[in-house]
């Protein structure tokens, strides 16, 4: 599912993941194209947060433009391992295994109040943290049954992160989570579970102060843990040795520095790039031997300029990293160009760094495709009125391409291979179905989003009758999969990315999250019932069928 930032001090530039949440409803003085709504709680994925700077120097018609902003809404959804799908059901003290292909239920007892609840990585397991009782469960699934294996965690704890490769897990104490037990007894306290032995173990592990994101080495081998403090390094191989439970903690910046940066690392664990607040300079950390570099993006864009004393400021209203960590998307808002800096050699060298201009389309936010093909640029400033986005091929020398959607943009999302683009837009207020509107106006009253090809720049816009809400992009790249669920009529619709073709299947009750069972080809949508209810639809012929009570262990068929 496409997971993504919920701090404002805190940008973790990574590959997509695979689906989004959103919050809220539009609002807007304007019942044009004028004064397009923002709509909150847009769970970006990769794309970037906006790495905004307070009062961005950028203008139009002689007004100052407010930072790039994207705000993450976290919510309790049923995770899908290969062939279950497994839902926590916190009032209850239980945790629902289905199975899509035949809707049989398990429910399964494990400690208080479970939340925030993660499948393993191609296994048919998940992990749950149990907050009202200061344990996690370990769920196996297999033909005779689920396991449930309980190991002590801290205090406090409400999350649970799981590395790539399924033999570690990290469970933590986040404040922006729910959690119904009390609050953590140390700050810098986190419990590495140990899945990958015989015997399941749980370790305290001391890293730096108030941690708020954790990030995994492409092999597994390493935890990175950014913090108020820094960076801290949790080696994963040695976590049961004492000696290897209190991580190394990489300082970004020494104590004089009280204000949290914004800290992102490359995957393979060698690098963190951090930026204070407000900031223009890049600071490029070595993990590995600690030593630092500045890049002052002021000082960059005037040598890509050929003129020192070019610029003495810059709007660096984002900073996006590739998904192989080999280089960033620095956007200068107010000066409608883009900085591609290598790592490390723009840091050891700024004539490596390349400028892009970006003609005269507002850009403040660039977000970078899963497999690197391809960025989406666009600004998400209602009072801007920018409709159009640009591609930007990262593979080849060429100029972006500008496309226009007709609205404004308010988030970015991919498909699995990259090659396509999601766009959820803003929507002005007023009736859309109100009498003697032309075509603008009817579309800028509507929800929408659009799909792109980004190769060929050719697009779609769907106009919906309520708040587009999560979506699920299938893992072959064929389709995407939209909930409507903000209001009646609740359905899904699916968008054929070959032809984005739009099918609709209707759902019974208020949807709240969607996914994918990939083994059984199975969409799945939970729903707000009293009791549980999920719906599943084959992906490939739409065919849908429910089950209603899981929560209660008793299968009904619709």
């Amino acid at each position: 599912m496409l997971a993504h930032l919920n701090r404002d001090l805190l940008w973790v530039g990574l590959a997509a993941s695979l689906a989004l949440g959103y919050l809220g409803a539009c609002s807007s003085d304007s019942s044009s194209m004028d004064g397009a709504a923002s709509l909150p709680g847009f769970n970006s994925g990769a794309g970037g947060a906006g790495f905004g700077i307070d009062n961005g120097a950028a203008a139009t018609g002689g007004a100052t433009l407010a930072p790039e902003t994207k705000v993450k809404l976290t919510v309790e959804v049923p995770q899908a391992s290969q062939k279950y799908v497994y839902a926590a059901n916190p009032d209850r003290d239980s945790v629902s295994v289905i199975d899509p292909n035949t809707l049989s239920i398990q429910t399964v007892a494990v400690d208080s109040a479970p939340h925030g609840l993660k499948t393993v990585p191609n296994q048919d397991a998940a992990l749950v943290v149990n907050t009202g009782s200061g344990t996690a469960s370990i769920l196996r699934t297999s033909a005779t049954g689920t396991l449930v294996t309980p190991l002590s965690v801290m205090s406090g704890s409400n999350v649970v992160t799981v590395a790539p490769d399924g033999k570690h897990a990290i469970v933590y104490y986040d404040s922006s989570q729910p959690t119904d037990g009390p609050p953590t007894d140390s700050p810098q306290s986190m419990t590495v579970l140990d899945l990958g032995s015989a015997i399941p173990a749980s370790y305290q592990v001391t890293v730096g102060y108030h941690p708020t994101s954790v990030t995994y080495s492409t092999d597994s081998s390493s935890a990175f843990v950014v913090s108020d403090d820094g960076v801290s390094k949790v080696d994963l191989a040695k976590v049961a040795s004492p000696q290897a439970r209190v991580a190394e903690l990489v300082h970004l910046y020494d104590a004089t520095v009280t204000t949290a940066a914004r800290v992102t690392i490359t995957p393979d664990g060698d690098y963190a790039v951090a930026q204070q607040p407000g900031s223009s300079t890049l600071r490029l950390v070595d993990l590995n031997t600690k030593a630092h570099q500045d890049l002052n993006l002021v000082a960059a864009y005037s040598e890509s300029s050929g003129d020192a004393g070019a610029s003495a400021s810059v709007d660096v209203s984002d900073v996006e990293l590739s998904p192989r960590g080999d280089f960033l998307l620095a956007v200068l808002r107010d000066k409608r160009a883009l900085l591609r800096i290598p790592i490390p050699g723009g840091f050891d060298d700024p004539s490596e760094i390349q400028r892009i201009e970006l003609a005269d389309v507002l850009t403040g936010v660039a977000s970078i495709g899963p497999n690197g093909h391809y960025a989406v640029l666009y600004t998400t400033v209602d009072a801007a009125n920018e409709q159009r986005v640009s591609i930007l091929d990262l593979t080849a020398q060429t100029a972006p391409q500008v496309v226009n959607l007709h609205k404004s943009v308010h988030a970015v999302a991919f498909d699995t291979t990259g090659t396509k683009a999601y766009v959820l837009h803003t929507k002005s207020v007023g009736d859309p179905t109100a009498a003697n509107l032309t075509q603008d106006q009817i579309t800028a009253r509507s929800y929408a989003y659009s799909v792109i090809n980004l190769a060929s720049g050719a697009s779609k816009l769907q106009l919906t009758a309520s708040l587009p809400g999560p979506l699920a992009p299938l893992p072959d790249g064929t389709a995407l999969f939209v909930l409507l669920d903000s209001a009646p009529p609740w359905q899904v619709q699916r968008v054929d990315l070959a032809d984005f073709s739009v099918s609709h299947v209707g759902i019974g009750s208020q949807p709240t999250g969607i996914g994918f069972v990939a083994g059984a080809k199975q969409i799945f949508v939970s729903q707000e019932h009293v009791d549980g209810r999920m719906t599943f639809i084959d992906w490939d012929h739409l065919t849908v069928k429910s089950v209603t009570g899981y929560e209660l262990n008793s299968s009904i068929w619709e």
